[in-house]
């Protein structure tokens, strides 16, 4: 119920920070665009007497097979049960659990969604950093693509590390087929802690 809800909402703030996320009795909430990334399992039951979420939950599915079909990615099992109320699904939680334990964190994914349209305080998620709007942002090797609306990418950071590229080679950022950067990119230690400062993570 409020703690799927809040699940989901969390989670679409800050997907970076979880392997996945599951809710039930509850409607997919928050930015939908930002879980290509994180894979979630929501249940819902058609009796359910909280009827207003009805129609929420069916826009929200239909926005999240949208951004899959735009975008790719967004590994979501949305599963509804007849005869269920406001409760448990009838197999209990065992199988989400199992599923859930499967899957670990990636902080590098090979392709970024990110919407900030929540004020959350946090300034990026995953790799990118500053973002006023929509951006995409996909990379092959020391290629980075980025889609975005240019107002939107206006101050936008791309951190990287040597997981990511090939720190002896130049990256190449670039929209459109137009070349935003390119050239070495460096170490940098003033990078490296507003990075742990802004995620407090690890491995970021």
């Amino acid at each position: 119920s409020l703690g799927g809800f809040g699940s989901w909402y969390v989670g679409s703030l800050m997907p970076d920070l979880f392997a996945a996320v599951s809710g039930g009795g509850c409607t997919p909430y928050g930015v939908i665009e930002n879980l290509h990334s994180l894979p979630c399992w929501q249940y819902w039951g058609l009796k359910d007497s909280h009827g207003e979420y009805k129609g929420y939950y069916a826009r929200k599915v239909k926005e999240l097979e949208e951004c899959r079909e735009k975008y790719g990615g967004y590994e979501a099992r949305l599963q509804t049960y007849e005869k269920l109320g406001h409760g448990y699904p009838p197999e209990g939680h065992g199988p989400i659990l199992e599923v859930l334990s499967e899957r670990t964190r990636d902080p590098y994914p090979m392709k970024v969604v990110w919407n900030p349209a929540f004020p959350s305080g946090q300034r990026g998620c995953y790799w990118l950093w500053g973002a006023k709007g929509l951006v995409v942002a996909e990379r092959k090797k020391n290629l980075i693509e980025v889609t975005g609306v240019e107002p939107e990418m206006d101050g936008l950071e791309i951190l990287l590390n040597a997981t990511m590229v090939d720190f002896q080679e130049p990256v190449t950022v670039q929209s459109g087929g137009k070349s935003l950067f390119q050239g070495r990119v460096k170490h940098d230690l003033g990078v490296l802690l507003r990075s742990l400062e802004e995620w407090n993570d690890p491995e970021h």
